[in-house]
């Protein structure tokens, strides 16, 4: 039989396999294991030891939602201490200690607040400066921080990390536990400064508390697991996409490596990526991960626990999304009774449910139990934070568009303005309305709200015929959302999130330039059509605009030679990643173990990047101020490097309706025209006449869109010879050289060759925005002049090529013949005129005595368009392009497949393919570029953005010109067209006036069709 000491030491070992168990998010077979610790303790009257155990066992039953057994715990631990230890003994304070955690947990966190204090008094009596002080003080920082006191919050917080250094010896400090209290500190500081909206701070503490686990763990370490965890939380504030799923995935892979697929945490980092991926409205992606939540969260708890409930709640939520109502409200009402039955129906945590019932019996069109919905969840609220706080912002806005629905405006107004007042109570700066909208804690929440708010200005002018005070109201509102858009894209480092927000631009601008179009209408004053203007141009290519910008940014603010090498290796070593990734994910039955070693890989890349990147802005302020200078042009700066002869005309379509802006030397306005509802189906039949070489169907579809398009501003184009082009939406699919004007009669025309185009009228070019056909003007005018010096590119036809001819090379005249050995596999079919295409455009300028280069076949590799193409004023490439109809930056150009000849990391250049990401890392000072391929222009249409191509990917790599495909281009006229084309620009034309020569030179020969010349577009000058 074991002695009273054996017995004790087995009691505290029972409680360290309680704790271990625990951590294990074993609750139950912990508890049992601290149960028998407690009836050692009890037996042998180790009252402090007792007192303490139950005070765990309470903390068990907590997480097991056992509130009930939970205060029983803590009530008898308060009367065994009150009855058997002194008065102010030390086990007080972590009874005290655990009646807080218990409030706190019902969400009652005065009551908390009232023992947390109790428990620092007792610890402060009993001069105990220990660790168990140093978490008082955290969970009174934690409960100021739920009633809404983050000044207090931060002082406890910053008090705790004082404490630190002023109580616990050197030695103490460095203990495991201390620096995992204070890295818990930084957690806590980093939550505060995310509910007041400074994103900066947020993130700042979460990668200091990272850095501090990474110092004391592997990289495998459920700490180092939460830190991922919380920074992808960071980005959730401000939904940047990516980010949110790098950290969550990372954290989500971490776990899964500690505990196995069913634990709490891994169904946790479930749930966080089905959050994620509600930001770019992939909501099967969503579903996906919140079944797999609910799965985990079913299989650990049961029916019956607040994580299920979340789980139901999340997935009626999806529903909604859905437009799937009563599958939606029959998960809310599962979720409901659960969290109802196990917490009370007061309890904080039922105000999201409400909020989302809200929504579901809105979208089943039950106003009044949606309106009763949104009003239990702000009296919820209010019970729990009173009646000012920033978490009542989301249900009075839910309420606003309740009544917006509904055409009730100025009640939408109302809230829509009660949480405006709500978001901005605790800003720093209540003067400055943007400053205040930037520290709110979910800036995209908040932009909706302020979005709706204009939205309902401008509808109740519309239908109740109030006064132009409604519209100025609402386009002074649009402008803010438009300032917050910009301000929350400079917190994004990664292109894919900024094209998602790109989207929230595109209902703002629309409903701004009807209000302001309204305006211009009632007051005739052409200032309105300059805010038109103003709102049409912030809704597209701002993210490529800021790319450009990011270019000349880390030229000018002299970044040093070796960090911007080193970004170089990091973006390719990216994409290449990236690419690998997107591969395997793309194959019916992909690798989950490759593609995690390839997450794991793209995860370090990114970290790396994003480094580098805070290095830049923080080393270098002057690369900050340049990068995000990105202001759109107005109509008079603009007009000031207009000729007398050329127009810019700006589409912008709408829902309804198409805007169209023209821009002259000495004019400008704006016409309006009904949206047909067959308008996609124009510009789609416009591609089949050409594919089909259907005459008829050409003439109609050419003739309708030309009537829609131009026809409204045909007479301030008279006597202009030049049009800019701007297009939206699928006008970017549209060549516009083939539009055929009403006023002529087509059908006395034979043939395709004969038919009245656009072209026999004007140069056609085009641009993404005004804004940026300015800035690559700006740039082409202040560029070095170069010589005029030619690369050609053409791999001809992809397989082994012993002997020939592959490599041309001229300097000042002389010729040097290169020959290559190297291998290909046949893949594609041949190109042969591309090889003559090339080598007549290489023998113009090798007849001028300028330098040029042509590489064929085998050497006309990845490799060599790298190396090669940053020294030339004029590039090339021949040869076959492709879309990638799942993922689009897989899209891209074929090379020659010859294996890299680089020394190191070859893989990244292993493939003939060079993709649109890969065409980003070009480095390239060319003044024009010719992709001679089908589709060169041919990706995913991106709201706001355009066509996500290849040929955005070059014109991003520096080139100042970019001519490209618009459909398949036969191999033969196209070689014709371009030689053309080359054989004008060295006869000292315009880009512009030499395609349109060219073109026009191919409609003169016999059976010319559209499909020989229209297919080249311009973007530039």
């Amino acid at each position: 039989m074991k002695t009273r000491t054996e017995q004790i030491q087995l009691a505290h070992q029972y409680l360290s396999e309680s704790s271990k168990l625990q951590f294990q998010a074993k609750y139950v077979e912990g508890m049992e294991l601290s149960q028998k610790a407690t009836a050692i303790f009890l037996q042998y009257q180790q009252w402090k030891d007792y007192v303490l155990t139950i005070v765990d066992i309470g903390g068990i039953e907590i997480k097991l939602t056992h509130t009930k057994e939970a205060l029983k715990s803590y009530q008898k631990a308060l009367e065994t201490a009150k009855n058997q230890l002194p008065p102010k003994h030390e086990a007080f304070r972590d009874v005290y200690n655990g009646f807080g955690n218990y409030y706190c947990y019902l969400n009652n966190y005065q009551k908390g607040l009232e023992y947390y204090e109790k428990a620092l008094e007792v610890s402060e009596y009993c001069q105990k400066k220990d660790f168990d002080h140093l978490r008082i003080y955290a969970n009174i920082g934690t409960c100021w921080g739920f009633a809404g006191q983050y000044s207090k919050q931060l002082e406890n917080l910053y008090n705790a990390l004082q404490f630190i250094e002023d109580y616990l010896s050197t030695e103490e400090r460095k203990t495991l536990k201390v620096q995992q209290a204070i890295a818990q500190l930084y957690n806590n500081i980093a939550w505060v400064h995310g509910e007041l909206g400074d994103f900066q701070q947020n993130l700042a503490y979460h990668k200091k508390a990272l850095a501090l686990r990474k110092s004391l763990f592997k990289e495998n370490h459920p700490d180092i697991a939460a830190s991922y965890s919380n920074i992808g939380g960071s980005y959730t504030l401000i939904n940047d996409f990516e980010k949110q799923v790098l950290y969550f995935q990372r954290a989500l892979h971490i776990y899964q490596k500690i505990f196995g697929d069913k634990h709490y945490d891994v169904g946790r980092m479930y749930n966080n990526l089905g959050g994620a991926y509600e930001s770019i409205e992939d909501y099967d992606q969503q579903l996906f991960y919140y079944l797999k939540s609910l799965e985990i969260h079913l299989h650990l708890y049961g029916e019956e626990h607040p994580f299920v409930a979340r789980c139901y709640s999340n997935i009626g939520y999806n529903y909604i999304y859905k437009k799937d109502y009563p599958t939606a409200l029959q998960n809310l009402l599962k979720a409901k009774e659960i969290r109802s039955k196990l917490l009370g129906a007061e309890h904080f945590e039922m105000a999201n449910i409400y909020e989302k019932l809200g929504k579901c019996y809105d979208g089943l069109q039950n106003r009044r139990k949606g309106k009763e919905c949104y009003e239990q969840a702000i009296q919820i609220k209010q019970k729990a934070v009173g009646s000012q706080h920033p978490i009542l912002a989301e249900s009075y806005t839910l309420l606003g568009n309740h009544y917006l629905y509904q055409d009730k405006f100025s009640k939408a107004i109302l809230f829509f303005q009660k949480a405006i007042d709500n978001s901005t109570t605790y800003s720093k700066n209540k003067n400055s309305s943007l400053n205040t909208f930037q520290q709110h804690r979910f800036s995209r929440l908040f932009l909706k709200t302020i979005s709706q708010k204009g939205k309902a200005h401008y509808l109740r002018h519309i239908y109740m015929n109030t006064g132009i005070e409604d519209l100025k109201e609402a386009i002074e509102t649009f402008k803010t959302a438009i300032q917050l858009l910009d301000y929350i894209r400079t917190n994004f480092q990664i292109e894919f999130s900024k094209l998602v927000l790109s989207k929230s631009a595109t209902e703002i601008c629309e409903y701004a330039l009807k209000a302001a179009l309204k305006l211009w209408e009632q007051t005739h004053d052409k200032h309105y059509i300059e805010v038109c203007f103003y709102f049409s141009e912030k809704n597209r290519a701002m993210v490529l605009l800021e790319a450009l910008k990011d270019t000349e940014a880390k030229l000018t603010a002299n970044i040093p030679t070796d960090l911007l090498e080193e970004e170089k290796e990091i973006r390719t070593a990216l994409t290449f990643v990236e690419k690998k990734l997107q591969q395997l994910q793309s194959r019916t039955k992909p690798n989950p173990t490759a593609i995690l070693q390839l997450q794991e890989q793209r995860f370090k890349h990114h970290q790396k990047y994003e480094a580098l990147l805070e290095k830049y802005e923080t080393t270098y302020p002057a690369y900050f101020q340049l990068k995000y200078s990105a202001k759109t042009s107005s109509i008079e700066v603009i007009q000031q490097h207009l000729s007398p002869q050329n127009t810019l005309i700006e589409y912008f379509i709408g829902e309804e309706q198409i805007y169209i802006f023209y821009l002259q030397k000495e004019d400008f306005g704006l016409q309006m025209m009904d949206k047909p509802n067959n308008f996609k189906d124009l510009i789609e039949q416009l591609h089949h006449s050409i594919a089909w070489t259907d005459e008829e169907l050409l003439i109609e579809s050419a003739t309708n869109l030309y009537q829609l398009l131009l026809q409204p501003i045909e007479k301030q184009l008279r006597n202009q010879t030049q049009l800019i082009i701007i297009r939206d939406e699928n006008l970017h699919l549209l060549p516009f050289d083939l539009l055929i004007p009403s006023s002529k009669t087509p059908q006395a025309y034979s043939d395709f060759n004969q038919l009245p185009y656009l072209i026999h009228q004007y140069e056609i070019l085009y641009h993404y925005s005004a804004t940026t056909w300015l800035y690559c003007l700006q740039k082409q005018m202040e560029s070095p002049t170069q010589s005029d010096s030619f690369l050609g590119i053409a791999p001809v036809n992809f397989h082994k090529n012993s002997g020939i001819e592959l490599a041309m090379t001229t300097h000042r005249g002389n010729s040097e013949v290169v020959r290559s050995n190297e291998e290909g596999v046949v893949a594609l079919q041949q190109l042969p005129n591309t090889a003559i295409e090339v080598k007549e455009v290489y023998n113009l300028f090798h007849d001028k005595k300028l330098d040029a280069k042509a590489f064929l076949y085998g050497t006309a590799s990845k490799q060599t368009l790298i190396e090669e193409a940053p020294k030339f004023k004029y590039l090339l490439i021949s040869t076959h392009g492709f879309a990638h109809n799942e993922h689009n930056n897989l899209s891209g150009i074929y090379l020659s497949n010859l294996p890299s000849i680089e020394p190191s990391d070859s893989s990244h250049h292993e493939e003939n393919i060079l993709t649109i990401s890969e065409a980003y890392n070009l480095e390239l000072s060319a003044d024009l570029v010719v992709l001679s391929s089908c589709g060169s222009g041919v990706g995913t249409l991106q709201q706001g953005e355009g066509i996500m191509a290849i040929n955005r990917g070059f014109l991003y790599a520096g080139a100042n010109n970019i001519i490209f495909t618009q459909f398949d281009i036969p191999d033969e006229a196209s070689s014709q067209l371009v030689k053309r084309l080359f054989e004008g620009v060295l006869a000292g034309k315009s880009y512009a006036a030499a395609l349109r020569e060219a073109k026009l030179s191919l409609l003169k020969e016999e059976h010319s069709s559209p499909q020989d010349w229209a297919g080249f577009s311009l973007i530039g000058q």
